[in-house]
């Protein structure tokens, strides 16, 4: 990593200078410190996985994919929480059966339109379009 930085340093300086063969050169090792320190960290993973040590494999495998563990919230869990629970399912629930049953005849009746009904609501598109009255 002290190697990248180095060569990064360097490149910045060729920049700096306006020397442009030194920035093509620093530049081109920039690019192989890069690729030699990526080869490195990749050999260094796989022996984790070639080992037997599953918890650096682990380790390497969250810092690969920045994996945070999420707070629980179970931990601040108030004593009232079954109440609360219990309330808000048992609204669902019905007591009397004499109103399930009474719901259940409302929703089986046909609906009544009246003749006034219709002429209202055509009076009242009509009159919106501005075609017949």
């Amino acid at each position: 990593m002290e190697e990248v930085r180095a060569k990064l340093k360097a490149r910045t300086d060729a920049y700096n200078s306006g020397d442009l063969e030194e920035y093509r050169k620093s530049r081109y090792a920039l690019r192989r410190a890069i690729s030699s320190a990526k080869r490195q960290y990749r050999d260094k993973v796989e022996s984790h996985y070639k080992g037997s040590n599953t918890r650096s494999m682990w380790a390497g495998l969250k810092t690969l994919t920045d994996y945070k563990k999420k707070i629980s919230s179970a931990e601040v869990m108030s004593a009232s929480l079954p109440d609360e629970l219990n309330t808000f399912y048992a609204r669902f629930e019905s007591t009397s059966p004499a109103v399930e049953v009474q719901k259940a005849q409302e929703d089986h009746c046909p609906p009544v339109i009246t003749r006034a009904d219709v002429c209202r609501t055509l009076k009242r598109i009509n009159t919106r379009n501005g075609s017949w009255t």
